[in-house]
This record gives C-alpha cells, structure tokens and sequence, in this order.
C-alpha cells in the first residue's frame, strides 16, 4: 500500500493502493474516510484501490462515489448499501460479496466476477457491464486477465447471483452471464443484451418482452407461474390438512404428497406450519418462506429452494438431495439426524445439493451425519 501527502494526518495528494496485498480493515477504513471527506467536499482524497486485495473487509454503507477499484479483488466482502455510483471496478472479483441495496449506477463493470454474490435490491442503471476492448492490463487491473481462461472470459459473471429486482435499465450487458441467477422483478428495459446468457435464470415477474430472446432462449428459465387462485388455494388447503394431521398425531387432516407442485405463489403462508413427513420432491419453491416449520424427515429431494427461508426451522433427518440452495435462508435453522425408537436415527440427507456449506453456515447444525458431497460447516 502507497499514501502519499502531507498535512495534519500527513495525507493529502492522493490515497492509493496498487499492490495485490491483503488491506487490513484498519488501513481501509482510513482510505474510506478520506474518500468520503473528498466527495463531501471537504479536502478529503479519493479512493485509488487499483489491484487491492480486500478479500473479507466490510465497505458497507460507505459512499465509493467515483472510486478507482479497477482490478480489485473483493471476495467475500461486505459492501451492503455501498454507494459505488461511476465507480470503476474494471476487472474487480466480488464473487461471493454482499452487494445488497448497493447503488451502481453508471459503474464501470466490464469483465468484473459476480460469481456467488448477492445483488438484491442493487440499482444498475446505466451500468456498463459489456466486455472490456482494452488490451492494456494496467486499464482492467490484473484480476481481469487472470481469469481470462475461465469458458466465458470477457463478461460479467452474474452466475448463481441475487439479483432481485436489481435494475439494468439501459446497461449493456453483451456476453453477460446470468445462468441460475435471481431474478425476480429485475429491469432490463432498454439494456443491451446481445450473446448474453440466461441458463437456468429465475425470471420471475420479469418483462420478457425488454430481454428480446427467442423462446429456445428461455426454455431452462424459470418464469412467472401461471396457477390460477383455485389451484393455489387446493394447494394450500392440502398443506393444512397436512399441519392437522402432524399435530394431531394423525387424528384428522391427512398426509400430504405436493412432489413436482409450484408453491411460489403461497409465499409467507406456509410460515410456522407442521410439515413433518412431507412428500416434496422436485417443488418448485424459490423465495418461498418456510420460517419455523416443523420438517422432520422432509423429502425435499430435487426442490428448487433459491432464495428461500428456513429462518428457524427444524429440518431434522430432512432429505435435501439435489436440491438448488443458492442464496436460502437457514439462519437458526436446526439442522441434525433424527433420532427414531432403538436407538437408531434417520441421517439428513443432502447429495448433490448445491450452496450447501455457505447456505448453512448460520444453521445450527447438531450431530448431522451428512450424507453429501460437501459437509456443511457446523455452528
């Protein structure tokens, strides 16, 4: 890290870093407030962070209004409601940020990794996230060209990201990728989407008509449901029966069996219910909220849970293969093997689930003899 200057805190021409070091919280604090007296006008200095590596370090709240990020690496940090208006982050890896709430308007986003972050509520307009034309590596910063073997170099990475009702309002996003994105009520009047990629996207209350893709284009999408209120409220009705049944140890209601069901319209209705049992394998569910559910040997087999809550809910001996998990919710979650009569216990079951580790990472995970493909960090 290099500062240079004068004055009273010995500071004043420029704050920059151009080394790829790990930045420690406390010199990138100091950075910010420099940035953030510049832009108030107040003599401060603005942001030079070119090629920094701030892997981990929170930025969140800050205003980086007009900041130079170009090539940073900002893995895993926490920039939620950052002000990054006519930033330049050319190049930047924020795979696996928090972006949430952030403000991007007219950033300079070519060739910048999202891969894993989470963009909800994040404002794009006028962004620019079309693919670089420089071949000067000090123009996108070292991070760019590093990745330039990954299969779809050259683009911005959007892949498994949050993007609810983000907003891309005449961005240019040629070559973008946006495969098992979130997407539901984003923007995209206007934008440029020429060779941009939407494999596996969730397009939910997205106006199809400003992406101009031909069906075949889309055919992997989730888009908007088409259930009418007279199957929502079957459905409903059938999920009831099932709480009844479950906390009447079988007295009234009945068992429930909703494999392959949509259940993105029931939205927060399902909250607190009893599901013990439930057949749910290949739901459709994302965003759905399943907060202090009671799902005790739950076969949710195939579901597709992005973006879904799990806030408190019990998901003991729960089977979870396959599942799509990116961006759920299981903040105290209890997840942990069953135990049955004779000792035996039912184990959680979670092969080939996706976003497994990250998504429970705040569960509270108690003696889970997982079987998966990568076990969950326990809390």
């Amino acid at each position: 890290m290099t500062v240079s200057g004068g004055g009273s805190t010995g500071m004043n021409a420029q704050t920059s870093c151009t080394q790829s070091k790990q930045l420690s919280q406390k010199e990138l604090n100091y950075i910010l407030g420099e940035h953030q007296r510049f832009v108030a006008g107040l003599s401060g200095v603005r942001a030079c962070l070119k090629s920094a590596c701030m892997d981990e370090l929170v930025l969140a709240n800050r205003d980086l209004t007009g900041a130079d990020m170009t090539g940073v690496s900002l893995k895993g940090a926490n920039l939620h409601g950052c002000n990054l208006t006519r930033a330049k982050l050319c190049g930047a890896d924020l795979s696996g940020s928090d972006l949430r709430n952030a403000c991007l308007v007219r950033a300079d986003l070519r060739n910048a990794c999202f891969r894993d972050a989470d963009l909800a509520y994040a404002i794009l307009d006028f962004a620019d996230l079309g693919e670089s034309t420089t071949s000067e590596p000090q123009e996108c910063g070292k991070a760019d060209f590093a990745r330039q073997s990954e299969a779809a170099a050259g683009h911005a990475d959007f892949s498994n990201c949050s993007l609810r009702y983000a907003s891309f309002e005449k961005a240019n996003l040629c070559n973008a990728n946006f495969s098992n994105a979130l997407l539901q009520g984003a923007k995209f009047k206007g934008a440029t989407l020429a060779n941009a990629h939407f494999c596996g996207a969730v397009l939910t209350d997205v106006d199809l008509a400003d992406l101009a893709l031909p069906p075949e284009a889309l055919k992997e999408c989730l888009c908007s449901p088409s259930a009418g209120k007279e199957q929502i409220d079957e459905l409903m009705a059938t999920l009831a029966a099932h709480h009844q049944w479950v906390t009447s140890a079988g007295a009234t209601g009945r068992y429930a069996c909703i494999d392959g069901a949509d259940l993105r319209l029931l939205g927060s209705h399902l909250k607190g219910l009893s599901l013990v049992g439930l057949s749910a394998r290949n739901i459709i569910a994302t965003c759905v909220d399943f907060s202090g559910c009671q799902l005790h040997a739950a076969k949710l087999d195939g579901a597709d849970l992005r973006g879904a809550k799990f806030v408190g809910a019990d998901l003991s001996g729960a089977s979870l293969n396959h599942t799509k998990l990116a961006h759920a919710n299981f903040n105290d979650a209890i997840v942990r093997d069953l135990p049955l009569e004779g000792g035996k216990a039912l184990l959680v079951q979670a092969k080939g689930a996706q976003g497994l580790a990250s998504q429970f990472e705040h569960a509270h995970v108690l003696s889970a003899s997982f079987t998966c493909d990568l076990a969950p960090h326990a809390c």
